[in-house]
């Protein structure tokens, strides 16, 4: 969701379908949530316990729409997309959460993590 809300941010779209607000781990977006278990029930997202305490991966079906999806929006929508996955995919959690909630505090303000989350991120 992390990345979602960076990207939502990139594109500068405050008029999307995904509204985030300040929630206990920081931006969170209840149309995000809704669509995250409509795509699982529909067979485009997985979901495995055993990895990394829980992790939502694309399933082959997830990965064609994603790129039918990616091949609809314009080219420069797809050079954010891909910079946005270029600069955070690779970072491990803490520091992606180090990132969004230094950038954007106003979202972080009921997060219950915050104090730690802004630690050091190297040191975690």
């Amino acid at each position: 969701m992390k990345e979602l809300f960076l990207l939502r941010h990139q594109l500068d779209d405050k008029s999307g379908i995904y509204q985030f607000t300040p929630s206990y781990y920081g931006p969170s977006s209840r149309e995000v949530i809704q669509d995250l278990l409509m795509f699982q029930q529909e067979g485009f997202i997985g979901y495995d316990e055993e990895l990394y305490g829980g992790t939502y991966y694309l399933t082959p079906s997830g990965i064609a729409a994603g790129k039918n999806a990616y091949n609809e929006i314009s080219k420069t929508e797809q050079k954010k997309v891909d910079q946005v996955k270029r600069t955070f995919n690779l970072l491990p959690l803490n520091q992606l959460l180090f990132r969004v909630y230094s950038d954007y505090p106003e979202y972080t303000k009921n997060s219950l993590i915050r104090d730690e989350v802004l630690r050091n991120p190297d040191e975690q």
